[in-house]
């Protein structure tokens, strides 16, 4: 992995964001789950990858997936999971390279990656991805109130790129299914 020299900055800083703070708690995996559970079912995934899980408080505290008690794991149906997030310090180990998991999904967690290394995450992502990888992002240009909330945080450094861009970052993904999903 060939990691930027801006790379080390964004982990300290989240580091020093989830320390400060009650966000990154994983919740906002709850407005994915209903697309993700379909690809579970799909491809009757077993193990999966939380790649930049946050405090992945969606493992261990019940939220309403249709109309559901339920965490997270347990809505999609997979008990195996690997929770990695570099700028959480219980989930800060990542995977050996040898470790494939069926399912992957990045939850709102590429926005806050240095440009310079969103080729050897999405690199990382092939190798650790059997089945299908989901990555779930917010429309830049989608009328959000927390997204107005977030430009004016200073604390919040996400970078805004277009849906254009990504896709163009993509499109040499082979292998296991890509699914790029925006809300």
């Amino acid at each position: 992995m060939n990691k930027s020299i801006y790379y080390e900055e964004s982990i300290n800083r989240g580091k020093e964001f989830q320390h400060s703070t009650k966000v990154w708690n994983g919740y906002a995996t709850v407005d994915y789950a209903f697309e993700i559970k379909k690809y579970v079912i799909k491809h009757n995934s077993k193990s999966l990858l939380d790649y930049g899980c946050g405090k992945a408080l969606h493992y261990s505290v019940p939220r309403n997936y249709e109309n559901i008690e339920s965490t997270f794991d347990r809505y999609i149906g997979i008990y195996n999971v690997f929770k990695y997030d570099p700028c959480v310090d219980a989930f800060s180990i990542i995977p050996n390279d040898d470790q494939i998991f069926d399912a992957t999904i990045s939850i709102q967690a590429l926005g806050y990656i240095p440009d310079q290394d969103i080729p050897w995450v999405i690199e990382f992502l092939m190798r650790h991805t059997k089945d299908f990888c989901f990555i779930g992002m917010v429309d830049p240009l989608k009328p959000i109130k927390q997204r107005k909330a977030d430009i004016l945080n200073p604390e919040a450094f996400k970078i805004i790129r277009t849906k254009e861009w990504y896709q163009e970052q993509f499109k040499n993904w082979s292998g296991s299914e890509l699914i790029l999903y925006w809300l």
